[in-house]
């Protein structure tokens, strides 16, 4: 590739969008009968972007991209280098792979042939496979390239996502047809046609055996929960198989009832019946998480709630309070928990920062881990809004190195931000560390070159009750994390 004439078309195109965006500044004075086939132009025009996103995504993958954020995956660069989010991150990614990535082989079969004719059959379906496979794929880029907008596109890979592993066609197959129906087809009906072709797909699937694939449903089973709207709920969906189903069927049926886990007669329960499913649910979760098992999770599948004294004192019904899971609750929630008034304390000093809890095992203890929620709240890498219960505890100065388990020396990150920690503090493979400032103590991430440590001023994280004591005090600049002047 050609970097200084990419170079040339990237200006050219920033230059033309500026000109264009300078035209529209009174789109009321306009004759939109001129401009009408203009911008249905400027929209096919656009539509190659989602070709160009994917490439370019799969270039980041292949490149390693994550260094350049201080990270190992490529998500974090495309998050933080582009301002995605990580479902278009993800999106793009997972365009950029079926595309460009070279194709799989087909599953293979469980156990040796039962002679060696059936084996060399075997193979040439493997390898007519295949190149049928690369085929679809070149099919598939030429389609992309033409005409399918990047909308187009990343709905078709999320639907894609519910093929089995042995579907006929396969993925490739059905990508390529799918670009290419989205030339004539508008973005609903392009929808519905390909949930036909896949719902096909799957039934005519056979394993490499000739037989259906009994754990086909199993391999697709999952639970994806959506971040909380503004009255502080989400949506929350689910895949499962049959035995799956029953089960969860079996376990709601008793919530079905009127009157069954309502404050009100039966005559008088008044709730829909998907919200009754709802409180069963709920009914049938508590019961797990008051069970004995609590004494071996060490906290984990537990609910803490962060809050200081003077706020619940003066608690009101509008106010939030960050929980370990990383949602926002209210004041009713906390109570539909079932929360004590004190359950556990956590002393702070005028900083913030939770007093010494003495040294443990290499593993953080659970006081030392909700001490930590109630510092920290959160991952501390910038950016970050993964709440303390679905992250790991890390040693600052590494157990290997010398680091004690001490509460001085952990902070909360999550999965990716743990792997993308250096702990040799080298900056090799452009990864930085967390360290702690001398002056506030507070926990901030450092560049791989050195330099200044970065803070997670996000908005979640201030939430934290060490964030809320350090606005009290007067004690941290919003901007640096670090004492203020005053």
């Amino acid at each position: 590739m050609d970097a200084d004439h990419l170079s040339t078309l990237i200006r050219r195109i920033n230059s033309s969008y500026l000109e264009l965006s300078a035209l529209m500044t009174d789109p009321a004075g306009m004759d939109f009968d001129r401009i009408r086939p203009e911008f249905e132009r400027l929209e096919e025009a656009a539509a190659h972007k989602g070709y160009i996103d994917a490439a370019f995504a799969y270039a980041a993958d292949r490149a390693g991209a994550g260094k350049y954020v201080g990270a190992v995956h490529p998500v974090e660069y495309l998050t933080r280098a582009l301002g995605l989010s990580r479902a278009e991150a993800r999106s793009r990614l997972q365009r950029g792979e079926a595309l460009f990535a070279p194709p799989k082989p087909p599953p293979q079969p469980e156990g040796p042939a039962e002679d060696e004719a059936e084996e060399q059959r075997r193979r040439a379906a493997e390898t007519e496979r295949l190149h049928r496979e690369h085929q679809a794929q070149r099919q598939a880029r030429d389609a992309a390239r033409k005409a399918a907008s990047a909308e187009k596109q990343t709905m078709i890979t999320r639907e894609l996502a519910h093929l089995n592993a042995h579907c006929e066609p396969s993925y490739q197959q059905l990508l390529a047809l799918a670009l290419a129906e989205a030339q004539h087809r508008g973005l609903e009906d392009l929808r519905t046609w390909l949930r036909g072709r896949i719902r096909e797909a799957n039934r005519r699937g056979r394993t490499p055996e000739g037989r259906k694939d009994p754990f086909a449903a199993a391999r697709k089973r999952r639970l994806s929960i959506g971040a909380q709207d503004a009255d502080g709920g989400a949506h929350v969906s689910m895949y499962l198989d049959a035995a799956g189903l029953a089960t969860l069927q079996a376990a709601l049926a008793p919530g079905r009832r009127p009157g069954v886990n309502a404050s009100v007669p039966a005559e008088e329960d008044q709730r829909p019946m998907p919200a009754r499913l709802v409180d069963q649910l709920m009914v049938v979760v508590a019961a797990y998480l008051s069970s004995d098992s609590a004494q071996t999770r060490q906290g984990v599948g537990s609910v803490a709630v962060s809050m200081t004294a003077a706020e619940l004192k003066g608690l009101e019904a509008a106010d939030r309070f960050p929980a370990t899971t990383g949602h926002l609750l209210g004041p009713g929630d906390i109570l539909r928990l079932g929360a004590a008034r004190y359950d556990l304390g956590v002393l702070h000093d005028d900083h913030g920062r939770v007093l010494h809890l003495g040294r443990t095992r290499r593993s953080a203890s659970l006081a030392q881990r909700l001490a930590l929620f109630a510092q920290e709240l959160c991952c501390t890498r910038p950016g970050c809004t993964v709440g303390a219960g679905e992250a790991d505890i890390h040693h600052i100065r590494s157990w290997l190195a010398g680091g004690g388990t001490d509460i001085e020396n952990l902070t909360i990150l999550c999965r990716s931000h743990h792997s993308a920690n250096r702990d040799r503090r080298d900056g090799a493979g452009g990864l930085g560390h967390m360290d702690k400032d001398p002056e506030t103590g507070r926990t901030g991430w450092c560049p791989p070159g050195g330099g200044q440590l970065e803070f997670n001023d996000t908005e979640f994280q201030q939430h934290s009750a060490g964030a809320k004591i350090r606005r009290h005090r007067g004690k941290e600049d919003p901007v640096s994390g670090r004492p203020s002047a005053g």
